[in-house]
């Protein structure tokens, strides 16, 4: 049972949260590169997003870079993978996981695109559903269908999955952005306390909706596309409550900022960083309970869908939502901790530190699993 703990706590802080942090500092740095200016962290709201047809092309450029680097990684790990011969399943099992997670690092540089293409414009809901059906419809043609069992997926599959596996987070930006403009558009203000409070719930309720309505459909009789959209339905859904949730958490922080007078950059980031590990330790004591409640897996067979498909949700909120306040704290104390007057210098030390601190953290994680792996095996072997 322990393992299963870990191997839960694994999925989200890992392959969610760490490599959702890396994808966004690599995307920051690039983006300082092209217009030389100061890092800057992340917000679910429309009003500051960067539009127009540079940050369009500049999106887009970071976009596919990372895209091709992720590709890249995931080619090296099924080589890897190939190169295991069975004779480790607990290294089969992460390396798999991880790169699954990796689609998280380009989704950044995706909900850019989403993000400038829906700004600044007089027909905000309009081109907002337009763009949420674009990108949707780019998913479902993108996805590609799956390799026989025997053959290891070439690049092009690893390409097209890549691309279709990051527009998840794009979409339930987009989703989110609709309600905002509505809202709006009525004469409401968007991020305050009690509507957050009320949103992100009525929008949890209704992801869990979609899936167990999704949950009657028999995929089995069904043609591909069927199948393909219903999946994207699910993670798409996923990454709106992820979004709702973001906006319950960041208007909270900022409300307590602004409660506590907090001016100095260096309260400021220490403020952030007792609410990242709040938040942190909120969504691991969340993910343990619900495997606790679920049980032990069945020796045969999977679980239910219904309990995978609630697995899978709480693992995207939590996972991004523990990234987004890390985040929060990470930038702020970029901002206060000036080792260079170069901006673009500035943002790729911060980006290198990120980075190698989220590998010591994905180090940490792998060989805890497998550690405990090793150890029931030598039990079963006695």
């Amino acid at each position: 049972m322990r393992l299963n703990f870990l191997n839960s706590v694994q999925d989200v802080f890992a392959a969610k949260t760490c490599l959702t942090v890396i994808g966004f500092v690599l995307k920051a740095a690039m983006l300082c590169t092209i217009f030389q200016v100061p890092l800057s962290a992340e917000t679910g709201s429309l009003k500051g997003q960067a539009h127009g047809f540079r940050q369009m092309v500049s999106a887009v450029a970071v976009y596919m870079v990372l895209v091709g680097c992720v590709v890249a990684m995931k080619y090296q790990m099924t080589r890897n993978l190939v190169a295991l011969h069975g004779n480790s399943k607990a290294r089969a099992e992460t390396l798999r996981l991880y790169m699954g997670g990796l689609d998280m690092i380009p989704a950044w540089a995706f909900k850019d695109c989403v993000a400038s293409a829906m700004v600044g414009h007089n027909w905000g809901m309009l081109v907002a559903l337009v763009v949420l059906v674009t990108a949707t419809c780019l998913a479902l043609v993108l996805e590609p269908a799956a390799p026989p069992e025997d053959e290891q997926p070439d690049l092009t599959y690893s390409l097209r999955k890549t691309l279709s596996g990051c527009m998840g987070l794009g979409v339930g930006f987009a989703v989110n952005a609709v309600a905002q403009i509505w809202w709006r558009a009525e004469g409401g203000e968007w991020f305050r306390l009690p509507v957050q409070m009320v949103y992100a719930p009525v929008a949890t309720l209704a992801v869990l909706l979609v899936h167990a309505a999704l949950g009657t459909v028999n995929m089995a009789d069904q043609k591909p596309f069927v199948k393909t959209l219903c999946n994207f339905m699910k993670v798409a859904g996923n990454f709106v409550a992820a979004w709702a949730w973001d906006g319950v958490l960041d208007t909270a922080r900022l409300e307590v900022l602004e409660v506590h007078d907090v001016d100095s950059c260096l309260n400021k980031a220490g403020v952030n960083s007792l609410w990242a590990l709040a938040v942190i330790c909120v969504a691991a004591i969340i993910i343990v309970t619900h495997e606790w409640a679920m049980g032990p897996p069945p020796k045969e067979g999977k679980r239910p869908q219904g309990q995978l498909d609630r697995q899978a949700l709480l693992a995207v909120v939590c996972g991004v939502n523990s990234a987004w306040a890390a985040l929060d704290f990470e930038v702020g104390i970029n901002g206060c901790a000036t080792v260079v007057q170069n901006v673009v210098i500035q943002a790729w030390i911060f980006a290198l530190a990120v980075v190698v601190l989220m590998a010591l953290v994905l180090s940490m994680f792998t060989w805890a699993v497998e550690h405990l792996e090793g150890q029931d095996v030598a039990k079963e072997a006695k």
